[in-house]
């Protein structure tokens, strides 16, 4: 009877060795296949240096290498889908926008892209960086890099809307600040420029003349000079020197 258990109990532990092997080796090979899957996934990094290149001289000189190099390109990006974003130029130099878009919209969605890489490039192409706002709306830098674009193009009621709303998420943007105070005051809305251009000084105060010093500005307009002064000696612009002894000599006795 002994010997019946006994041997049973071996039977079962080498049917548990076996299972164990088995359920090991199937791990094994799983973890193996995923390996070479995503090797061969992998854009090769010779071929996207030779496609790179070719953009660069179609960029450059020969258009017609950038129709030629679409079909390779458009294979590495099914392999790697930051490649969108070269993929996304090239159809905008073939005038092909509604492909461009598309690109561009693959490219965003690519969860290895990193979009505050991506912000600054948007600079340079309005419809990358409106693509970048309406997917990130709520990305102070993605709202910042569009207003400053659509103010250059003068266009300040929309760059006025932007910059208000990047605020909301980045109070500590400076620049932002300003840009607001002068759309307010090109409006003649002096309260309005105040408030911004206070904030604008109290962020750092960037730029010249500043913030410090358009604050001073308005309180001037707003009929306070003493008030005015006390922004003007927060500035670092050489101007505000000259305004408060004018000032100050104004308001002797």
């Amino acid at each position: 009877m002994a010997h019946i258990l006994l041997s049973r109990i071996l039977i079962f532990s080498k049917l548990v060795i076996v299972r164990r092997i088995f359920a090991f080796t199937f791990f094994i090979s799983v973890i193996a296949g995923l390996v070479v899957r995503f090797q061969s996934i992998q854009p090769d990094p010779l071929a996207v240096n030779m496609v790179s290149l070719k953009v660069l001289r179609g960029f450059q000189k020969d258009s017609a290498l950038l129709a030629q190099v679409l079909p390779d390109l458009t294979r590495l990006v099914g392999q790697d889908c930051r490649l969108n974003w070269m993929l996304g130029d090239v159809l905008k130099r073939l005038g092909d926008e509604a492909g461009k878009k598309a690109a561009w919209m693959r490219l965003l969605a690519c969860h290895k892209v990193d979009v505050g890489m991506l912000i600054p490039a948007g600079r340079h192409d309005e419809d990358l960086a409106r693509l970048i706002v309406e997917l990130y709306p709520t990305n102070p830098t993605a709202l910042f890099s569009l207003a400053y674009m659509v103010y250059d193009e003068k266009n300040p009621a929309e760059a006025l809307q932007l910059f208000e709303e990047g605020v909301l998420y980045d109070p500590s943007e400076g620049m932002a600040w300003c840009y607001i105070g002068s759309v307010y005051r090109s409006d003649n809305q002096f309260e309005m420029a105040l408030n911004a251009y206070i904030n604008c000084c109290h962020y750092g105060d960037p730029g010249a003349p500043g913030g410090c010093y358009n604050s001073g500005r308005m309180l001037e307009r707003l009929g306070d000079p003493r008030k005015a002064i006390e922004y003007y000696r927060l500035s670092d612009w050489e101007g505000a020197s000259e305004r408060i002894a004018e000032l100050e000599k104004q308001l002797q006795p």
